[in-house]
This record gives structure tokens, sequence and C-alpha cells, in this order.
């Protein structure tokens, strides 16, 4: 006969048991809120840092003595230092086919699984941020072959969206994964942007955008997220390159505004270990990627068409106009 003594501590040892698995599954129950713990700059980490592999802060003292960090634009728009930590750039230029790149080349020379992150704030313009992940290594040189990326962006109304480039003069697909008004205008006040792209099991590529709209509280949202899987087709194909093909990786991490002036603070690349958070939210490839027809069938039924949306022109001759400073 078992006693009162053995029957009570089984009993907690079965709840305990109980409450463990419940704190385990609701966490993985909330795929779109931020699991993490805190970088140097303080900010929320959503994925670890890979074991061995780089991670890129940007620095504060003087961010152009870092060799890994390069700065391009059309107008040699100046870096003006407005505080300990924030930075300025007028890259109003009055045409969003230039503007200002900051780029990050990994210290491994080779970016892959990554977590970018940077806080913004929008004085003047009507552009996107966008931060660009396995960027290649050069735009114009090669034929334009070494200029590709996966670009997550947030535009000045806060639409969040993907876009995929191959190669140079061309190579970008329609915009995907569109989510309109995921965060309100961002006209004069920070905003925190986070793009994270890593492989999956089947060689596909999950891309997550996340922002941070709570007054820089780290409440940090997952607001759109795409898989490609190799039918992301891009315009044409260049560079012995399909036009639907993956990209595996890159050397830089870059992030981009046109025609604007802001301010930009904690800007870091990570190499991640993304572990078993590529886990697929139902229906996430139904974002499809909205083309040029579709988006005038919706102008002509009445609906608010992300045509709307100040983005990159990417005809080869907006492009060659674009990037010359490069």
């Amino acid at each position: 006969m078992r006693s009162r003594y053995g029957l009570d501590f089984s009993m907690k040892v079965f709840l305990a048991a109980i409450l463990a698995i419940s704190s385990v599954l609701s966490l993985g129950m909330q795929p779109n809120e931020a699991l993490a713990a805190p970088d140097k700059f303080g900010i929320e980490q959503l994925y670890p840092n890979e074991d061995g592999e780089p991670a890129w802060f940007l620095n504060n003292e003087d961010p152009e003595e870092d060799e890994n960090f390069l700065m391009t634009s059309a107008n040699d728009i100046e870096l003006e230092e407005e505080d300990s930590d924030v930075f300025e750039l007028d890259a109003d230029t009055g045409t969003q086919k230039h503007g200002v790149r900051i780029h990050a080349d990994s210290p491994d020379d080779q970016w892959r699984n990554m977590e970018m992150t940077g806080y913004f704030r929008l004085e003047e313009g009507d552009d996107q941020f966008t931060l660009v992940a396995r960027q290649g290594p050069t735009y114009n040189d090669d034929g334009g072959c070494g200029a590709y990326g996966y670009y997550g962006m947030l535009s000045a109304d806060g639409d969040a969206y993907f876009k995929k480039k191959l190669f140079h003069h061309g190579g970008y697909s329609d915009r995907t994964a569109v989510e309109e008004s995921v965060v309100d205008d961002l006209h004069d006040r920070w905003v925190g942007i986070k793009h994270v792209v890593y492989d999956l099991d089947d060689y596909a590529v999950k891309l997550e955008l996340w922002v941070d709209d709570g007054n820089e509280e780290n409440d940090w949202r997952k607001v759109t997220e795409y898989v490609d899987d190799g039918d992301w087709e891009t315009d044409g194909s260049d560079c012995d390159r399909d036009g639907d093909e993956t990209i595996d990786e890159g050397t830089r991490g870059g992030f981009r505004v046109d025609d604007s002036q802001f301010e930009f603070k904690k800007l870091s690349i990570r190499e991640i270990d993304a572990g078993n958070g590529g886990t697929l939210v139902e229906g996430n490839n139904n974002h499809d990627a909205l083309s040029e027809e579709e988006e005038e069938e919706e102008e002509e039924e009445g609906i608010d068409s992300i045509s709307n949306i100040d983005t990159i022109e990417d005809s080869e001759e907006e492009e060659e106009e674009e990037e010359e400073e490069e």
C-alpha cells in the first residue's frame, strides 16, 4: 500500500511537469513576439548568436573609422553626429533614384543567417527604410553580377514588404508579402526595424520583418514574413542566374534610404542560430507578389492600391542612374 506521503510527492511532481510543459507550449504559441536577450546596445535579440560566427555593431564614436563600414551617396552626403549615439543624414536629393547606402561588410567575408537591426527617425521625405540581407559585394563591377540581396522594407506610410534582387540593371522581384499599415506614419518618431534571413532545412530561405513601435521599449512584433522556396521570380535572368534562384549568402548587409532626411542609431548585424525559428505561420506564402497589372486592377476596383507606396524604381534606365554613385 502506498503512503499518503508518496501520493503527495507524486502529485507535486506531476503538477510541476504539467507547469513546465505549459510554459514551453505558451512560448511556442507566440511566434510573432520577441523572446530574447539584449545585445550590447540593449536591444533584444530575436535569435542567439551562432557560435564562432561574426557580429557587427555600429561604431558610435566614429562609424567611418570602422574598416567594415562603407557609406555611399549620390551627392557626397555628410554623416552628422547629433548625439552620443545618434547620427543624421540629409539624403533629400529630389529624386527617389538617389539617396544614401550604408554597408557593413562581414568581418569573415560572409553573411548568411542574419539578424539585422536599426532604429530610424524620418524627418523629411516619403521613401522607405530598406534593410538588405545577403547583399553582394559590388554594384557595377563584373557587369552588375555582384549586386544582389533580400530587401526588407518599411515605407513612410507604415507598409511592410519584401523584394529580391539577383543582378544589377534590373533583376528585381515584385513587392511580396505586402502588409499595409503595420505601423502609423513614420515621420518625427523613432521606430526599430529588424530584418531576419535564414536557411530552412529544405534549401528554402525564410525572411522575417519585425518592428519595435513602442517608444524604444523592445516591443518587437513580426509584421510580415515570406519563404523563398525557388518560386519567387525576378524580372528576367542574367549573370548565369535563373530568375527564381534563391540567394545562398552575401558579403554585406545594407541600410538604404532615398530622397529623405533621417536619423539612425544602434545598427547591427549578427550571424545567428535560427534553431526552430523557421516554423511557418499558416498561409505565409499566400502573400502573393503584386504585379503592376494586379495593382491596376485593384485601383480600378477602388481598393487602396499598394502602388501608392513610394518604392525603388526598377527599370533598367532608372537602375543605371540610381547606382552611378556606387
